[in-house]
């Protein structure tokens, strides 16, 4: 489990879904039924039977159909540790209106399942196998403008922190946050706002580097052992292109070969400690 990153037994103490509830307590309505997360069937109006089996006339059918429900918050959860997931579903759980679609344990399945499931809402760690979050949150945020993307990491490096404001994060939260900003930045950027950590927002300003998302994306492939000619070939560029970023992050981070780039990396956080 990565520093940072908060257990099952935290999540869900009693403590905190106290404190959670007071932040946003449910709201009883007797209009309508509310489904767990894990529903997949949206909120309803309950049915109003007609008194003594009268008909019902067309006004007390304008009142019914004018009785306004909100559709439920589609959302996917994307963590690789089964422990944070739970007990952040747990948390979720006490939110009215979000319906759990889909959750996933890796990058490599996130571009078919927003395209399957349609999520308008996407929980996401930072340092995940399968691929580079930055560049998969730039992917997503190019093809789905509406929907909603909100980091949750343990990272304290300002260049990671700054490259997930520079490809438009809406929100950008670090694990040993409590519920209480957790609702905060749910609520922001459903009502099209941005939320930043205030913690992040201090740690972006000391950021020195920067990368592009191409830049993590090669870096992360040199890590995992790929050449040059392999890199080029798994992000669909040619191998010029890929000398060039390749380049380019050995300058940035003032270093002169592949060993010395991965261990300054591993140096400023930009890597997982897997690497």
């Amino acid at each position: 489990m990565p520093a940072g990153a908060v257990s099952l037994a935290s999540v869900a103490s009693n403590v905190q879904l106290a404190k959670f509830r007071r932040a946003w307590p449910c709201q009883t309505q007797p209009e309508r039924t509310v489904r767990s997360i894990g529903s997949a069937t949206p909120l309803t109006a309950n049915r109003i039977a007609p008194r003594n089996n009268a008909a019902i006339t067309e006004d007390k059918v304008r009142v019914m159909t004018d009785i306004s429900i909100a559709a439920p918050v589609r959302m996917l959860l994307a963590d690789d540790h089964q422990i944070f997931r739970d007990g952040l579903k747990m948390l979720l759980q006490l939110l009215p209106n979000l319906q759990l679609v889909a959750e996933l344990d890796s990058l490599t399945e996130l571009r078919n399942s927003v395209k399957a499931t349609e999520p308008q809402l996407l929980l996401l760690d930072f340092h995940m196998p399968g691929g580079e979050t930055s560049a998969e949150i730039d992917y997503l945020k190019q093809r789905y403008p509406s929907l909603k993307v909100i980091v949750l990491t343990g990272s304290q490096s300002p260049t990671v922190l700054k490259q997930l404001d520079l490809v438009n994060a809406d929100g950008i939260l670090q694990k040993n946050g409590d519920a209480t900003e957790l609702k905060a930045a749910i609520d922001a950027v459903l009502n099209q706002q941005r939320y930043i950590a205030p913690r992040v927002l201090q740690l972006i300003s000391e950021s020195t580097v920067e990368l592009t998302a191409r830049e993590f994306e090669v870096l992360k492939l040199v890590c995992d052992g790929l050449s040059n000619a392999q890199i080029a070939e798994q992000m669909h560029l040619s191998p010029k292109t890929t000398d060039k970023h390749r380049e380019n992050l050995m300058r940035k981070l003032d270093v002169n070969n592949a060993p010395q780039l991965i261990k300054k990396a591993l140096q400023l956080g930009l890597l997982d400690s897997s690497c």
